[in-house]
């Protein structure tokens, strides 16, 4: 079986035909290289941290990266068992976590990247309103009560 390279970062990225041109712009920059993946974009902020558009190198790929941005033990422990948590959900509208790690940033969740704009921001009629409060309502009934448990504690 080859075995799979991680792609060139920094300049040569930026030189590299094959990348997505907003790949290549985040990659000139070395403040976004954070080991496997490139920051991209900042697409939002709440009360624990930031979440990015991504780039894993390896899979040549985009995910979704949320940092902590409180990240104390407490903190960075309950990063840790949200992404064991979640990493065990497999349903369609929840978003998979794939990995967890470490940066100089802090510590962060990688999860798949999902297209779309938030709901706040979604100019969605009435119909539309009420099937995604149901799709939210459907995915938060699949997880099981044991596990909200864990992610409080």
């Amino acid at each position: 079986m080859p075995t799979l390279k991680a792609e060139p970062v920094g300049l040569r990225a930026a030189q590299d035909a094959t990348l997505p041109d907003e790949v290549k712009v985040a990659a000139a920059n070395p403040r976004n290289d954070i080991g496997k993946f490139v920051l991209i974009r900042l697409l939002g902020r709440g009360g624990m941290g930031e979440v990015w558009k991504g780039w894993e190198k390896q899979l040549r790929r985009f995910v979704a990266v949320k940092f902590m941005q409180a990240a104390g033990d407490e903190d960075r422990e309950r990063l840790a068992r949200e992404a064991q948590v979640a990493a065990k959900l497999e349903h369609e509208n929840i978003v998979p976590v794939l990995e967890v790690g470490a940066a100089p940033r802090g510590s962060f969740i990688v999860m798949k990247y999902v297209e779309g704009v938030t709901l706040d921001r979604a100019q969605l009629t009435m119909k539309q309103k009420a099937k995604a409060m149901r799709d939210a309502s459907l995915a938060i009934a699949y997880v099981p009560f044991s596990f909200l448990n864990i992610v409080d504690s």
